[in-house]
């Protein structure tokens, strides 16, 4: 009899480990998915992620065609030991640096200079555990809420902010390219809207030209990254793209275009900027005007 009641509360103690172990399990699943990201400035990002490149001969810059249009968008990305190094190499030998095909002076992105070295680049790197479109929204706005109020600076003048961006990783292998324009495409608006935003989409199908050079995609990168960053002056030709929104949201985003650069928080704004916002204003509205169909003009049968 006593051996029977050992043998009980033996099974009765492996029970309630065992039920131990997978409450532990499902406590640290749901932390990893409910706390907020990590972050990293570039400066760590290199230290943690990058330190082969200082080898240039054992990494060296992997070129990536820019200059023919991609037919096909639909590719998935393929994960590699190099994803982070790419990206380095992408934003300090790219964008920092002078190209003829963009057809002016200057860096690629005249802000990324700057950005470097002030800390204020940011990295969040997404895994597999984004495996679909609602919970990669999800950690999307996420990270634009940690930006707006978490990420340095974050109460400062335009002329600092400017120089912030977030930059999230794509090494999901589960989000095709034509997924992430999807996403950015739907989310951009909210972005500028509500928060006066750019919400901008990189990856190796990219057909998002430069804009003095249609025939050149400086926007292709072999890691798939979406950008968060504070909108400029000269981002006015993004907000009027017919081909993606309507006449209703362009003219939205015109607008709140035109409240920041009222309230002095466009930085770099000038009288060219307001006066090409208004012609812009003025040809949506005509537009409206144009597709109300006066009652006196339709026909009854």
């Amino acid at each position: 009899m006593e051996q029977i009641i050992i043998e009980l509360l033996d099974v009765k103690v492996l029970i309630l480990i065992l039920t131990t172990i997978v409450f532990i399990v499902f406590i640290i699943k749901s932390y990893r998915y409910y706390s907020y990201p990590s972050y990293l400035n570039i400066h760590q990002f290199h230290r943690l992620y990058c330190q082969r490149i200082d080898d240039k001969e054992k990494c060296p810059f992997i070129p990536i065609d820019m200059f023919h249009r991609c037919e096909n968008t639909h590719q998935y990305h393929t994960k590699s030991d190099l994803d982070c190094v790419l990206i380095y190499e992408y934003i300090q030998d790219f964008l920092c640096q002078n190209n003829e095909y963009i057809n002016r002076s200057g860096p690629v992105c005249p802000f990324v200079p700057v950005a470097f070295k002030q800390k204020t680049i940011y990295f969040f790197i997404s895994n597999d555990e984004y495996t679909n479109k609602t919970r990669f929204i999800q950690m999307i706005e996420q990270c634009k809420n940690d930006f707006l109020c978490k990420l340095q600076p974050v109460n400062a003048t335009k002329s600092k902010l400017v120089y912030k961006c977030l930059l999230i990783l794509i090494r999901s292998l589960n989000i095709p390219h034509n997924l992430i324009d999807e996403i950015q495409t739907e989310l951009k608006p909210t972005f500028i809207i509500q928060h006066g935003l750019m919400f901008g989409e990189f990856h190796q199908s990219s057909n998002s030209n430069a804009i003095r050079n249609e025939n050149f995609y400086p926007f292709r990168t072999r890691t798939p990254l979406l950008v968060i960053r504070y909108m400029v002056a000269n981002d006015l030709i993004f907000l009027n793209q017919k081909h993606k929104y309507s006449v209703d949201v362009r003219l939205q985003m015109i607008n709140k275009y035109l409240n920041l650069y009222h309230s002095g928080l466009l930085y770099r704004s000038k009288v060219e900027h307001l006066q090409s916002a208004h012609d812009i204003l003025a040809e949506l509205n005509f537009s409206v005007k144009e597709s109300i169909v006066p009652i006196t003009d339709i026909h009854l049968n």
